[in-house]
């Protein structure tokens, strides 16, 4: 293992008194999202000069800001007390040279970190609760290269030698603080090697992505305390940390202490060699093998294709593959337009588009259809339709799940909200790509925010299909709400009469585009409607029996390619 220690309290990061001596300089940081906007920023004249710049946020520039995001959220209760309200902010960049990765994947690997780390911190505010996570949290984080990290690994720690994590304490290297007192948390600073990430990775066989958030949450812990170097008994605590953040959050991984037991004997330790990029699958395929496509129907005039996400264009890791990304391409390049049509929020759509070459598809002037057709948007991201549930629903479904537990989020649009932030919610946010869930205190807090367009329970199948589906379809009786089902393990409550196909007639009248146009592809009882409904209703091969039994044509499952057969079909190629 090579992380780096506790001893790095010199930050480089939002420094309003600097050491002269340590030849800092006075810039002006224009971008970091704190609620006072601090315009200070302190940085050495080293390595770490090309890893922050002074310019306005601007996203995918190298050796710059790159991005800042933040999050509104609560952590989750702990013990008979509900953790105060948490706000982190990310400032995140790229510095170095990575020749194997595309500009796209690049910022798609830095938007899930800063996704994960703004998890990761409101886990952490839980499982080890801190003066330092409370209130409004800032952190820097930024993806280096080796040599990048070996010159400040040189710089800050005498160690001539790339490493995989550098975390910098917010504090005085001269033992006292004597900063003056800011309004909010700055954690302080984490660097992580890219390359070394990727070499760790594929000799422990795992996905970067994971090799990610082992490095993310081992530096986090650095930031908050920890250090495995003071000994055993630290050690031992420390890694069970990483063990239960892991564990927490639905991440795979004893943590980086574990696995650099796992690799080598102890002292064993050996400097890193240059490798290239590679990741793998972050987990297996959720579904069984499917069945080869039916034969295609004859030539259609199809103009507007739309896509369902999870099960359809997101495969059984809720990643994209290649081939569907390089097929949509080639649809819009023809001229066709190609929608979501999707239960998602539409941050999450971005999300898990981000780093696919097609993230324009979820953008706020594309149109599309989220949570289930409850917004919809037409040309220049023009919002057509939308529906909210009666806030009496709302409270009685908060009521229920806290008699009966389980896992229950509103959406609210852009947000979603619950009484209880639990494993199955955070796996939405990590696994998903879903908004982490803000905490309210009660039911009737739930029902009071204005517009919540749909409610999503989250439990195993079996509870589902005999608890909470019978149940609330006697409940929902003359509320002007119904059931809907995407996913075996998720049930949701919406608007009655509201679904994909309802706002794709809106779509296709802002499009001035006929029902015999379209093309729509799907696998679960919500995309049911569309598909019948759809000139080409388009089956995934992993889809439920009663799509398959209504497509006109079956396609290959989510982790074969199946969305590019269907726009091979929609564009008459072979």
């Amino acid at each position: 293992m090579q992380a780096a220690g506790r001893g790095l309290r010199a930050s480089p990061l939002l420094r309003l008194l600097c050491s002269p001596r340590r030849g800092y300089r006075l810039t002006q940081l224009q971008s970091w999202p704190s609620t006072s906007r601090l315009a200070a920023l302190c940085r050495p004249q080293s390595a770490l000069n090309r890893l922050y710049d002074t310019h306005p946020c601007k996203h995918g520039s190298r050796s710059q800001l790159a991005c800042v995001g933040t999050s509104r959220g609560v952590a989750a209760e702990h013990g008979p007390s509900v953790t105060p309200k948490l706000d982190v902010s990310i400032a995140s960049s790229i510095d170095g040279t990575f020749p194997n990765l595309r500009e796209e994947e690049l910022d798609g690997l830095l938007g899930g970190l800063r996704a994960d780390a703004t998890a990761a911190i409101q886990a952490m505010a839980v499982l080890a609760p801190s003066p330092s996570l409370q209130g409004t949290v800032e952190l820097s984080l930024t993806l280096v290269d080796d040599e990048v990290i070996r010159e400040v690994n040189a710089e800050f720690r005498g160690v001539d030698a790339p490493t995989d994590v550098l975390s910098f304490e917010m504090g005085s290297d001269e033992g006292e603080d004597d900063s003056p007192k800011l309004p909010v948390q700055v954690l302080g600073d984490i660097l992580i090697s890219l390359d070394t990430a990727a070499r760790q990775a594929e000799e422990r066989r795992h996905a970067l992505e994971q090799e990610l958030r082992v490095l993310l949450v081992h530096g986090l812990l650095h930031l908050l305390g920890h250090d495995h170097e003071e000994g055993p008994v630290e050690a031992a605590a420390m890694a069970d940390l990483e063990r239960q953040v892991l564990a927490a959050l639905g991440w795979r991984g004893p943590g980086l202490i574990g696995l650099a037991e796992a690799d080598r004997p102890a002292g064993g330790a050996q400097e890193p060699s240059p490798g290239a990029l590679g990741a793998g699958r972050l987990s297996p395929s959720l579904a069984a093998p499917s069945p080869r496509a039916t034969a295609t129907p004859g030539p259609r005039d199809i103009r507007l294709i739309a896509l369902d996400m999870d099960g359809t264009l997101l495969d059984g890791t809720s990643s994209v593959l290649s081939s569907s990304a390089d097929a949509i391409r080639a649809a819009l390049a023809r001229g066709v337009h190609v929608v979501l049509a999707t239960g998602k929020a539409r941050p999450a759509a971005q999300a898990a588009l981000r780093a696919t070459g097609i993230a324009e598809l979820a953008s706020a002037a594309a149109p599309g259809i989220f949570l289930q057709g409850l917004l919809v948007y037409g040309q220049g991201g023009l919002l057509l339709a939308s529906a909210a549930l009666d806030p009496a629903v709302v409270q009685a479904a908060f009521e229920y799940s806290d008699a009966h537990g389980g896992s229950l989020c509103a959406f609210l649009g852009d947000e979603c909200l619950t009484t209880r932030l639990t494993p199955e919610l955070m796996e939405l946010h990590t696994r998903y790509h879903e908004p982490l869930p803000f905490l309210v205190p009660t039911a009737a807090a739930a029902a009071g925010q204005q517009g919540v367009r749909k409610l999503l329970f989250m439990a195993d199948p079996e509870r589902v299909d005999t608890q909470l589906k019978p149940h609330w379809e006697a409940a929902l009786a003359g509320t002007g709400a119904e059931t809907m089902q995407a996913l075996p393990n998720m049930l949701e409550i919406v608007p009655r009469g509201w679904n994909k196909w309802a706002s794709l007639q809106h779509l296709l009248a802002d499009l001035k585009l006929d029902a015999r146009h379209l093309m729509a592809v799907g696998d679960g009882g919500n995309d049911l409607a569309m598909i019948r409904g759809a000139g080409l209703g388009v089956a995934m091969g992993n889809a439920v029996p009663e799509v398959l039994q209504a497509a006109d044509l079956v396609v290959p499952g989510h982790d074969d390619h199946g969305v590019a057969h269907a726009i091979r079909a929609a564009l008459g190629e072979p």
